[in-house]
């Protein structure tokens, strides 16, 4: 059982930015996202990851590789990456998701609370750096 070293929570409003229903991969994607959040708030980390990476996956299918719904989707495989201490993987999703919400400066970043997440970690730094751009688009 992996044991807390990072306390980290990743929300994402996942919305569809048209009017329009959403396509049937689209929601999938959703649905996929919404039960990795589940699964990761029930502790089950290696289901979660399985489930985001088919999220991402999803995403990408449904709206193209630099969509925000791509960006949302990997904040929170980034997220469990480093829950698993897979930390080159960690920081390789956060710096795709963070180009991405760059070439989209109005598109509303994901919710990020991190807690307890030492501050020499890889994960603290690329999380730090991550809100810092994002508020520099605000």
């Amino acid at each position: 059982m992996i044991r807390g070293v990072f306390a980290v929570t990743v929300l994402c409003a996942i919305a569809s930015s048209s009017g329009a229903a959403p396509s049937d991969t689209a929601a999938e994607a959703q649905a996929a996202d919404r039960q990795t959040i589940e699964l990761y708030r029930q502790g089950k980390f290696a289901e979660a990851l399985a489930e985001a990476e088919r999220a991402v996956a999803l995403a990408e299918q449904a709206h193209g590789p630099d969509h925000v719904e791509v960006g949302r989707a990997l904040y929170n495989l980034a997220t469990l990456y480093g829950v698993v201490r897979r930390f080159r993987d960690n920081e390789a999703t956060l710096v795709r998701a963070r180009a991405i919400f760059e070439r989209h400066p109005d598109a509303a970043a994901p919710t990020i609370l991190a807690g307890n997440a030492p501050e020499g970690t890889a994960l603290a730094h690329t999380l730090v750096s991550l809100y810092q751009v994002r508020a520099s688009h605000g």
